[in-house]
């Protein structure tokens, strides 16, 4: 578990991959990579933590919803030329029920 993830890009590298392999039943999975990735930092990040996204391949609402979805709450949103650097807190038990009641879809 982590206080802080610093996702310099690999959302954007993983967003260019469009199917999953499962190596259990050579097949593909229907849950896409950047959807695995977002399940997996949420889980790795411990409740009342940091996770910092810079990106250029998404916009800011995409990327807010992609990570609210999974309990991490945008704090700070910034725009430099095409990079965008987003700052998200994750929620802990006290505040996952107000803020379930509120993200963004």
């Amino acid at each position: 578990m982590f206080d802080f993830i610093l996702d310099k890009g690999t959302l954007d590298s993983v967003s260019m991959v469009s199917r999953v392999i499962n190596p259990e039943k050579d097949d593909f999975c229907h849950e896409s990579l950047v959807e695995r990735f977002s399940r997996e930092i949420a889980r790795i990040l411990k409740k009342g933590k940091w996770l910092m996204v810079v990106s250029c391949c998404f916009s800011g609402e995409e990327i807010t919803s992609l990570f609210n979805k999974r309990g991490l709450a945008l704090q700070s949103d910034l725009s430099i030329d095409d990079v965008r650097l987003l700052m998200f807190r994750k929620q802990t038990e006290e505040e996952t029920d107000s803020f379930s009641e509120n993200r963004i879809e």
